[in-house]
């Protein structure tokens, strides 16, 4: 989702963008096509130069520290992007806003870039009759959950507040993805989420919740990985954070 603006920059400059991502996300990737880009599952699809990709992909997780991944990477068929872990290669690098130095993009402004195509349908059946939400209730949406969260949510950090609101969780259900939650997203009163990629989509979405809090997936708590790619007021909810 982040990288939409680095998408859209080589798109105009004539390529075709073949994105392969995992498996289990595709599906949900593809609310973000365009034309002239294709998601495609990394191992699971067919895909022009896939082993050369591949090979291509082994040989920069095998070299992390290679300066040479500062740049896009000329192959005799492709352009590769080494976005993945562009942090790694600089000491003061930001984990978000380094994929946008190895790509030589601007990232300002980068939320406006994300091409959501959204199932409305899907989003309101989410909505009421799964969830049994409606408009008129006041509701604090968690997510708690993070694919490689270091800690434990931290509940105790919340604002008593909103506790008192009824809590509707972020969570896995079958037939959904991450952004069929758009407008539960967006008729929330409060958010507070561990840093994921729900925080990105809440960023594209820019609801007009009351309250947005953050918390750190690391220990000992830090935001220096997402804090300067946020345009939103969102408040940290560890106060021992060492970057805001």
């Amino acid at each position: 989702m982040f990288v939409q603006k680095i998408v859209a920059h080589y798109l105009e400059l004539g390529h075709e963008i073949i994105h392969p991502v995992r498996d289990d996300l595709c599906e949900a990737a593809r609310a973000l096509t365009r034309p002239g880009v294709r998601f495609v599952a990394w191992e699971g699809d067919d895909y022009p130069h896939k082993a050369a990709f591949l090979e291509t992909v082994a040989w920069q997780d095998a070299n992390l520290r290679d300066r040479r991944l500062d740049r896009p990477i000329e192959h005799p068929d492709f352009l590769f992007l080494p976005l993945g872990n562009a942090h790694r290669r600089g000491i003061r690098r930001r984990m978000m806003s380094a994929k946008y130095l190895v790509a030589r993009v601007d990232p300002t402004g980068w939320a406006a870039c994300v091409p959501l195509t959204r199932d409305r349908d899907r989003e309101a059946h989410l909505f009421g009759t799964v969830l049994g939400l409606n408009a008129d209730e006041p509701y604090a949406l968690f997510n708690a959950s993070s694919s490689d969260a270091r800690v434990a949510f931290n509940l105790a950090a919340v604002p008593p507040g909103v506790k008192a609101l009824r809590r509707v969780d972020l969570r896995p259900i079958p037939g959904f993805t991450l952004f069929d939650w758009a407008t539960v997203i967006e008729r929330a009163q409060v958010i507070a989420t561990i840093d994921t990629a729900l925080v990105l989509l809440v960023e594209v979405l820019a609801p007009r919740a009351a309250e947005l809090h953050l918390a750190s997936r690391y220990w000992p708590p830090t935001y220096r990985n997402i804090s300067d790619i946020l345009r939103l007021q969102w408040q940290f909810l560890d106060p021992e954070s060492d970057d805001q």
